[in-house]
């Protein structure tokens, strides 16, 4: 691990949601932290471990993930069902070998699942589920995947 500014101006996983938070949530402090595409299982339980030490009852974590890259529509929305069932079964053995035709950031989502079991905070509203050809009503370029949800 190691403090490197310089690299969150040029990544919208946080630079886009910034100004959301601060207008928002003007006083909340938040730790980014941008992982590598692949952890170890080890490393992601370090790493989860760490986060949940860190938190109390009024700690919110985002996860800015973006799924499934490059595919059409309709391959999208098969692979999406595909991350979606491992998401709700928390698998993250599985989750933690997808590529980006599924997810662009396994180790993130991994994270995020750990630290959610690790909280007692197990179930999961789907918000919104979308990807880029369905919004655009187009079915043969290429695409990436949203989903939105939150955890309680």
């Amino acid at each position: 691990m190691k403090i490197d500014e310089e690299v969150l101006i040029n990544d919208h996983a946080i630079s886009g949601l910034l100004p959301f938070v601060k207008y928002y949530l003007p006083d909340v402090k938040i730790i980014p932290i941008l992982l590598k595409k692949t952890y170890s299982q080890t490393q992601i339980n370090t790493l989860a471990d760490t986060l949940n030490n860190l938190m109390d009852e009024d700690t919110v974590v985002i996860a800015s993930i973006d799924f499934s890259h490059y595919l059409t529509r309709a391959q999208a929305k098969i692979n999406d069902t595909k991350t979606l069932k491992l998401i709700n079964k928390f698998d993250i053995q599985q989750i933690s070998i997808l590529n980006s035709d599924y997810v662009d950031s396994p180790s993130s989502l991994a994270v995020l699942l750990t630290v959610m079991q690790k909280r007692g905070t197990t179930n999961f509203d789907l918000l919104f589920h979308s990807n880029s050809g369905e919004l655009q009503n187009n079915s043969v370029i290429p695409t990436t995947s949203y989903i939105e949800g939150f955890y309680y």
